[in-house]
């Protein structure tokens, strides 16, 4: 048996010499110095001049190839002692590239401030909207939420506020269309269309060379959008994720419990006389405790990725059910989205096409309790048998004239519901001039459709105040807004080896049309018992152009000397 065992060992484990040479994939050409390592050791050579290896290995050891710029290969040794190993470039660590305003372009040709952040570097866990995947990921870049609703309007600053008066908002562009910063009625949020499983990239445009072919409406910076596309030649490829999350308020603010407002209103009884201790109740309550609750969240996403012949293909649904931590909050929102991209008449047009469709239904309720909850005061009970207030205690019903609405009544009887639709998709051609390949022009037609309704109804039974002079009111804003969207470009890229230059010109014409028409209806109740008062009011249509004439010029020398030169004419 032991003799059997050496034998077996000489056969198997005796190490051989393994000869090959190494060459790049795309152009054949030897490639010296990669490395050359027995996987799990510390074996290693690197190839010589003429691509060529040498390396001793034993039979059924793995050999790691790999080398700067290159997708490393592994092979495992068989009976075959010589091997000729090819290593694919990996494109995307040499070039760089990054979307800049019409175009790309390799990031170390980039003379702006121009920073990416792709999906592997964006914020994890329960992401209510597609900015919360760039907080935090960018030096200068501020996102702030106005509140804790799961639909807040947010504010983004790139590097701080330029102007007192006018707009500090940065320009948004969503797959080529920028978009309007004028959120619709009824949506807070000007991301909330876009599903976040579906982004790719940020590109943040910081200075005014990376901003200047947008013109003057990118003078707060310029954020760049891309969403996931397919891959020609891949399989189907179906995922989904799912989220859930509770949330929470972390601290309530201190405030008098009800034994310590009694014993305070004792202290005066001296000053103001008894009536300090008659006007309280005998509760203890923490009105901030009765109108915040924890809330529950979740959040769906299905997509479908590939390529069907020559189309790829990226489909997904999306859909999210947030609590807010304030009673009778809540936000819906479903979305689908669809990407075609493919390429015809052998590569020399690239066809990108783009839809996005999302509906939102969101109670924002009364974020005025919050407030009242501090300043209510704790002996009083939530309710009693009046039914003017359906059964809540309010300070209007026992004549007092300094108090609060109650927090409790205010946020679970007051609803202000809102209803969004919103459509947006746009279509690029790029297309290579057989004459002149170098030559490309592009055509981008976009459209942005959104149309919102808000109702807000304070019942008969709160009062707005503690006078009660106004009691029940009911108000509804409707609102349709439309962004549509025409870009051309010529593109001119072209290397010089001769004089070791290369050029990148760029020239076109940019045409968009905003439209915003919004009606308000106010139905209000003075008092019990009086007429409704009807204001209605239509607010005119507010219609403007945006026309742009740009050009770009890059010139490389010994990709070294970089040159950069932009030029915009705007008008509107």
């Amino acid at each position: 048996m032991s003799l059997w065992m050496i034998s077996a060992w000489q056969v198997f484990g005796q190490e051989v010499q393994i000869t090959g040479k190494v060459t790049d994939a795309t152009t054949k050409e030897v490639l010296p110095g990669v490395n050359v390592i027995v996987k799990g050791t510390t074996q290693g050579v690197s190839s010589d001049a003429t691509g060529t290896f040498h390396i001793n290995a034993t039979s059924g050891a793995t050999l790691v190839f790999s080398f700067v710029g290159y997708k490393a290969v592994e092979i495992v040794v068989g009976s075959t002692p010589s091997y000729d190993i090819a290593l694919e470039p990996e494109f995307a660590k040499l070039e760089e590239v990054v979307v800049i305003g019409y175009g790309t372009v390799k990031k170390s040709d980039a003379t702006g401030s121009v920073i990416a952040v792709d999906s592997k570097d964006f914020n994890k866990g329960a992401i209510n909207s597609a900015q919360d995947l760039l907080s935090g990921k960018t030096a200068g870049v501020v996102i702030t939420d106005a509140s804790g609703d799961p639909n807040s309007s947010v504010q983004i600053r790139i590097r701080g506020g330029s102007s007192l008066n006018a707009s500090n908002d940065p320009l948004i562009v969503v797959d080529g269309v920028p978009i309007d910063n004028n959120a619709a009625t009824g949506s807070s949020n000007i991301l909330s269309f876009l599903n976040p499983n579906d982004v790719e990239t940020f590109t943040v445009l910081k200075d005014a060379s990376a901003t200047a072919i947008f013109g003057s409406r990118a003078s707060n910076g310029v954020i760049i959008i891309t969403t996931k596309k397919g891959t020609l030649g891949s399989p189907m490829k179906i995922s989904y994720n799912g989220t859930a999350s509770l949330s929470a308020v972390a601290k309530l603010t201190d405030v008098f419990s009800g034994d310590q407002m009694r014993q305070l209103a004792a202290n005066l009884v001296n000053i103001n006389g008894a009536a300090s201790l008659t006007a309280l109740g005998d509760q203890n309550k923490n009105w901030q405790s009765l109108v915040f609750q924890i809330s529950l969240s979740q959040d769906h996403n299905l997509s479908l990725s590939g390529a069907y012949k020559v189309i790829p293909y990226h489909i997904s649904l999306g859909y999210t059910d947030k609590e807010g931590i304030l009673i009778n909050n809540s936000f819906n929102r479903g979305t689908g989205s669809f990407n075609l991209s493919p390429v015809l008449f052998h590569n020399s047009l690239k066809v990108n096409i783009n839809g996005k469709g999302e509906y939102t239904n969101q109670n924002y309720g009364d974020a005025g309790a919050v407030g009242n909850a501090v300043r209510m005061d704790p002996t009083q009970p939530v309710f009693t048998n009046n039914p003017a207030s359906a059964g809540y205690f309010e300070w209007a019903n026992l004549g007092i004239s300094q108090g609060t609405v109650n927090p409790v009544a205010q946020a679970k009887l007051i609803t202000n519901y809102a209803l969004v639709f919103r459509g947006m998709g746009n279509i690029q051609l790029d297309y290579a001039s057989p004459l002149i390949p170098e030559l490309h022009a592009n055509l981008n037609l976009g459209t942005d459709n959104t149309q919102a309704a808000q109702t807000t109804v304070r019942p008969p039974t709160l009062p707005t105040s503690v006078t009660g002079t106004a009691w029940g009111q009911r108000q509804k804003q409707l609102g349709i807004n439309y962004n549509n969207l025409l870009d051309f470009y010529l593109n001119y890229n072209k290397e010089f080896s001769a004089i070791k230059s290369k050029i990148d010109l760029t020239a076109g014409y940019s045409w968009q049309h905003f439209r915003e028409i919004s009606y308000n209806y106010n139905h209000s109740i003075i008092a019990p018992g009086h007429p409704v008062q009807v204001t209605d009011s239509v607010k005119t249509k507010t219609e403007y152009y945006v026309a742009s004439f740009f050009g770009r010029f890059n010139y490389n020398v010994l990709n070294r000397y970089l040159l950069t030169a932009t030029i915009s004419g705007d008008g509107s």
